[in-house]
Protein backbone atom coordinates (compact mmCIF):
# COMPACT_ATOMS: atom_id res chain seq x y z
CA UNK A 1 0.00 0.00 0.00
CA UNK A 2 1.39 3.05 -0.96
CA UNK A 3 -0.37 5.88 0.04
CA UNK A 4 -2.57 6.20 3.11
CA UNK A 5 -5.83 5.74 3.73
CA UNK A 6 -8.19 9.06 4.01
CA UNK A 7 -10.82 9.31 6.96
CA UNK A 8 -13.24 8.98 4.16
CA UNK A 9 -11.33 6.33 2.46
CA UNK A 10 -11.64 4.37 5.48
CA UNK A 11 -15.29 5.08 6.31
CA UNK A 12 -16.56 4.00 2.84
CA UNK A 13 -14.49 0.21 3.57
CA UNK A 14 -15.79 0.20 6.64
CA UNK A 15 -19.34 0.69 5.88
CA UNK A 16 -19.37 -1.80 3.05
CA UNK A 17 -17.71 -4.40 5.05
CA UNK A 18 -20.39 -4.14 7.55
CA UNK A 19 -23.38 -4.19 5.13
CA UNK A 20 -22.05 -6.86 3.52
CA UNK A 21 -21.21 -8.76 6.64
CA UNK A 22 -17.79 -9.60 5.27
CA UNK A 23 -14.85 -10.51 7.44
CA UNK A 24 -11.67 -7.74 7.07
CA UNK A 25 -7.87 -7.69 8.16
CA UNK A 26 -7.35 -4.36 9.99
CA UNK A 27 -4.08 -2.93 10.28
CA UNK A 28 -4.33 -0.57 13.41
CA UNK A 29 -1.43 1.37 14.89
CA UNK A 30 -1.19 0.69 18.99
CA UNK A 31 1.61 2.81 20.95
CA UNK A 32 4.67 1.97 18.86
CA UNK A 33 3.71 -1.02 16.72
CA UNK A 34 1.52 -2.42 14.48
CA UNK A 35 -1.10 -4.58 15.20
CA UNK A 36 -3.62 -6.52 12.90
CA UNK A 37 -7.15 -7.69 13.78
CA UNK A 38 -9.63 -10.26 11.35
CA UNK A 39 -13.10 -10.04 12.08
CA UNK A 40 -16.57 -8.67 10.99
CA UNK A 41 -18.08 -4.99 12.26
CA UNK A 42 -20.01 -5.33 14.79
CA UNK A 43 -20.82 -1.79 15.77
CA UNK A 44 -19.60 1.15 13.41
CA UNK A 45 -19.85 5.33 14.15
CA UNK A 46 -17.78 7.54 12.64
CA UNK A 47 -15.24 7.42 15.20
CA UNK A 48 -14.95 4.00 16.36
CA UNK A 49 -15.46 0.36 15.47
CA UNK A 50 -16.04 -2.91 17.30
CA UNK A 51 -15.03 -6.10 15.71
CA UNK A 52 -15.71 -9.59 16.42
CA UNK A 53 -12.91 -11.56 16.21
CA UNK A 54 -12.20 -15.74 16.29
CA UNK A 55 -12.33 -15.52 20.36
CA UNK A 56 -13.10 -11.52 21.43
CA UNK A 57 -14.79 -8.36 20.58
CA UNK A 58 -12.06 -5.41 19.71
CA UNK A 59 -12.70 -1.90 19.80
CA UNK A 60 -10.90 0.35 16.95
CA UNK A 61 -10.91 3.59 16.75
CA UNK A 62 -10.89 4.69 12.83
CA UNK A 63 -7.82 7.27 13.39
CA UNK A 64 -5.73 4.72 14.06
CA UNK A 65 -6.73 2.19 11.33
CA UNK A 66 -3.83 2.12 8.95
CA UNK A 67 -4.92 -0.08 6.36
CA UNK A 68 -8.28 -2.24 5.80
CA UNK A 69 -8.42 -4.97 3.76
CA UNK A 70 -11.25 -8.20 2.72
CA UNK A 71 -9.99 -11.69 4.34
CA UNK A 72 -10.69 -14.14 1.71
CA UNK A 73 -13.80 -16.95 2.71
CA UNK A 74 -13.74 -20.65 1.21
CA UNK A 75 -17.08 -21.51 -0.01
CA UNK A 76 -18.72 -24.83 0.15
CA UNK A 77 -18.49 -25.03 -2.87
Amino acid sequence: MSSELTKLDKLTLITQLYVGRLTGIFEVKSDKKKERYAGKITKISPFEITIKTADKYQLLQVDNILGISLMEELSDE
